[in-house]
């Protein structure tokens, strides 16, 4: 949930899901540094990163292709192992730029039956989100479940979903495992 000051990616309290040693839900990766600003700022914003977006905006705003408009702070809690699971939490002030200011605070309990994520925003109701899941490179989505490694994942998301199939030749949808690679991925959007 930190958050540097120079090249870091839009992530704060960004979860990533792997079952067996393949990613479910992933980091899209880097990119290229210098192929097209678009890619560049694709591959680090919030958009492409399993957070949660308000009022449509991502949590840092690229200033340049290393430098971002706004700081943003975080910190991560203590775990606590419970009964079979355990509970990590972090929060950021990413959005204290926008009018009213708001924090998040993300909790995730996993055990070995399953990953539950919730997000608490701070301030009164009515904010628009999005959230994002950059499914990994051999996931797919279909209709709130995930399969990935042989397996079946119910997943139930707040508001509607939409997906985005990356194509492997543009960066939006898709993964960058290793540098300058565009693999084809999908990302499922609930807002």
């Amino acid at each position: 949930a930190g958050s540097g000051p120079s090249h870091g990616h839009a992530e704060l309290c960004s979860v990533t899901v792997a079952i067996d040693g393949e990613w479910v839900v992933g980091d899209p990766g880097t990119g290229s540094y210098n192929r097209t600003p678009q890619e560049r700022d694709y591959f680090r914003s919030s958009l492409a990163h399993s957070v949660l977006r308000l009022d449509g905006q991502d949590q840092l705003v690229p200033r340049s292709s290393f430098r971002w408009r706004y700081a943003a702070h975080g910190s991560i809690g203590s775990s606590k192992s419970l009964e079979g699971m355990v509970l990590a939490w972090g929060f950021h002030d990413a959005y204290r730029r926008l009018e009213p200011s708001r924090r998040v605070c993300r909790a995730v309990i996993g055990s070995e039956n399953g990953v539950s994520l919730v997000d608490w925003v701070e301030g009164p109701p009515g904010c628009a989100f999005a959230l994002s899941l950059p499914l990994g490179p051999r996931a797919t989505w279909h209709d709130g479940v995930i399969t990935a490694n042989g397996r079946q994942l119910i997943v139930e998301l707040p508001g509607q979903a939409r997906l985005i199939l990356g194509d492997g030749n543009s960066a939006p949808g898709c993964c960058s495992p290793t540098y300058g690679a565009l693999h084809k991925a999908q990302l499922v959007i609930a807002s």
